[in-house]
């Protein structure tokens, strides 16, 4: 859980470096920044991430909607890697 945590405080930090502004860590507000950060759709974003549409779509709703998920470790982990790609740029 420690290594997921590291990877959330990451791709904040990579977010407020491509954007220069901080970011509170919640799941949805981190993936609209960083699909705005990256200039991506969310279409584009799901792609690049390897899932559906709807999958994002399911990341980004309100935790209290009844398809609402949470965003597994090894997605974390591959926007953070986009992100650390993208800032190299």
């Amino acid at each position: 859980m420690k290594e997921l945590e590291l990877a959330w405080s990451s791709i904040l930090l990579l977010i407020e470096s491509l954007t220069g502004e901080s970011m509170p860590k919640d799941q949805a507000r981190v993936l609209r920044a960083a699909r705005i950060a990256l200039g991506m759709t969310s279409k584009q974003l799901a792609q690049s991430l390897g899932v559906k549409l709807p999958t994002l779509r399911s990341w980004i709703t309100p935790e209290t909607s009844k398809v609402h998920r949470e965003m597994p470790k090894t997605a974390i982990l591959l926007l953070r890697r986009i992100l650390e790609d993208e800032r190299k740029k």
